[in-house]
């Protein structure tokens, strides 16, 4: 339930800010003082695209914020998936800059467009006055039909058509992998050949380039090697060494600071005998082997030519040697693998057509039943002579190959037929709907619509336009009758609808410093009476305008 709105900046808006209550609460107030800027506000707050010039002149960015309890368990889980507390309650934020650049957050945390869309498909529903016309189009029929039932059998069937499309692609990739290989199999056995033959190894690369490094240098290497010798030799290093370690032993006895000298020296002098007897050993085991340079060359150009060849590392051209292997193999073995897959497609097939008809046959008695409903509603509404029907398309399931019939949503297509009027055929319903009866049929699809979708509040930006008389009343009750079990809100210019509000908001604009500021106020009875008199007939000078108001306001407390 939306419980406060913060609007700023926004349009004529300069600052609002609005406490609602549960029930039915309307809106009412003269042309142009920002009843539908509420609404849209809260559209955009929602998730609505923002056009250009939505900001307040002289300001940088408008800002609308919203709060919002008594959440669902949909919503709450959404907030979970999204880690965000919710703390049984929802903050929604948008600030919507000059530049056009808008930022969304819910509870503090900056979220992204379609996440806030996501989020708010469970928490309200805006119907604003060309909402009819959107809505009865034949792609958006399943979304009416469809409820937690069917949704949840709905995501059974995608899971299955997912498999069915993995092994389908399968399928038809190795019957394609056939054709390619019966004409490049001798090629790709030649490739197969080669690369065996190189018995390439990961790293050895890496190995035989030190391995060139040492012999390439082997003069440099030698050369160092003796004169390190020489020179550890002809000095006598160690011998020194061994006789100032001799004289630090005994120093570090005598005064403690020799100590950290003594043991470096130490250290020096075992270091340098170890380098000696490395240096004697490398040495004597030096031996330039030309014939080992030539096999490092040799290979190294094999390695180099297969990398060109194939444009891959060592690890890649392995890969396509495995990769020969499975098309050499699926050749060699076509029928076993062909009948294998073949019989995976056909279980496939079969699983989905099943879910499918599952999901048909549970869509179309979801449908009778709205069907009834609407019709129920509709008579209420004084639409008696309605006839209604939902045409499901026929499917035929002939090709297992053929996955065109099924989408991610099933298989189904569906078609809305209506007629008002005894004697008429049943025809498309946005073809033969007037404007009144198009309210009406849409407030009877949503009053059940809201009620399967478990949705806290609703909004209706003037759903009786066109309406007057009993039909006005009807739709008054029937308004009231949803605000039992959601919070609704109604833009009107009916006083029927107004005196059956539970909370009426006066929407009016006044003139500050040359600038247009939309002010909201709740009004009290008295001030009911006056503003739905005033709807009744706004040059009534009798006072009987009064009386009506007072009376209808009475009837209906």
């Amino acid at each position: 339930m939306l419980t406060n709105l913060h609007v700023q900046n926004f349009a004529i808006i300069d600052k609002i800010d609005i406490d609602f209550k549960n029930g039915l609460t309307v809106l009412t107030g003269e042309t142009g003082a920002g009843k539908s800027l509420i609404i849209d506000a809260i559209g955009l707050l929602t998730g609505a695209k923002a056009t250009p010039g939505l900001v307040r002149v002289g300001s940088t960015k408008a800002t609308i914020e919203g709060v919002f309890d008594q959440l669902s368990l949909s919503v709450k889980n959404f907030l979970k998936e999204l880690e965000i507390e919710d703390e049984d309650e929802l903050i929604l934020r948008r600030d919507i800059h000059v530049t056009g650049k808008s930022t969304f957050r819910v509870n503090g945390i900056t979220v992204t467009h379609s996440q806030i869309e996501l989020l708010c498909e469970d928490l309200l529903d805006i119907h604003i006055q060309n909402d009819t016309l959107r809505l009865f189009n034949p792609k958006n029929y399943l979304s009416f039909i469809d409820d937690a039932e069917t949704k949840e059998l709905l995501n059974e069937y995608r899971t299955t058509y997912q498999d069915y499309s993995q092994v389908l692609i399968e399928y038809k990739n190795l019957l394609k992998s056939k054709n390619e290989s019966d004409q490049n199999l001798d090629y790709i056995k030649f490739q197969l050949n080669e690369i065996n033959q190189a018995n390439l190894i990961i790293g050895e690369e890496e190995e035989l380039l030190e391995e060139l490094k040492v012999l390439n240098n082997f003069e440099n290497i030698y050369q160092n090697l003796q004169t390190i010798k020489l020179l550890l030799n002809d000095n006598n290093i160690n011998d020194n060494l061994y006789e100032v370690l001799d004289s630090l032993k005994k120093l570090k006895l005598l005064k403690p600071s020799y100590l950290q000298f003594f043991n470096d020296v130490e250290n020096a002098y075992y270091v340098i005998e170890e380098l000696g007897s490395f240096v004697k050993n490398e040495l004597n085991g030096l031996e330039f082997d030309e014939e080992r340079l030539n096999e490092i060359n040799d290979r190294l150009s094999v390695i180099t030519r297969l990398k060109r060849k194939y444009h891959q590392d060592i690890e890649g051209i392995l890969k396509l040697k495995e990769e020969f292997e499975k098309q050499i193999d699926s050749v060699d073995n076509f029928e076993f693998f062909e009948k294998e897959l073949n019989t995976k497609v056909v279980n496939a097939y079969e699983k989905l057509k099943n879910k499918s008809i599952k999901l048909t046959n549970l869509r179309k008695s979801k449908a009778e039943i709205l069907r009834k409903n609407i019709l129920a509603t509709l008579k209420e509404l004084m639409l008696e002579k309605v006839k209604l029907q939902f045409l499901f398309n026929e499917v035929e399931y002939k090709d297992y190959l053929d996955n065109a019939v099924f989408t991610k949503d099933g298989v189904d297509k569906c078609d809305i037929l209506i007629s008002f009027n005894l004697g008429e055929d049943l025809k498309p319903l946005s073809k033969v709907a007037s404007g009144g009866e198009m309210s009406r049929v849409m407030l009877a699809l949503k009053a059940h619509l809201f009620v399967n979708k478990n949705l806290s509040t609703v909004i209706f930006d003037e759903i009786d336009t066109g309406m007057s008389g009993s039909v006005a009343e009807v739709v008054a009750k029937k308004l009231k009758e949803m605000s039992e079990k959601m919070q609704v809100f109604s833009i009107t210019h009916l006083p029927i609808v107004a005196s059956n509000a539970d909370h009426h908001l006066y929407v009016k604009k006044k003139f500050i410093d040359d600038k247009t500021v939309t002010n909201v106020v709740e009004l009290s009875f008295d001030e009911k009476v006056d503003v739905i008199s005033e709807m009744i007939s706004p040059n009534d000078t009798s006072g009987k305008a009064k009386e009506v108001a007072k009376l209808m306001l009475l009837k209906n407390k």
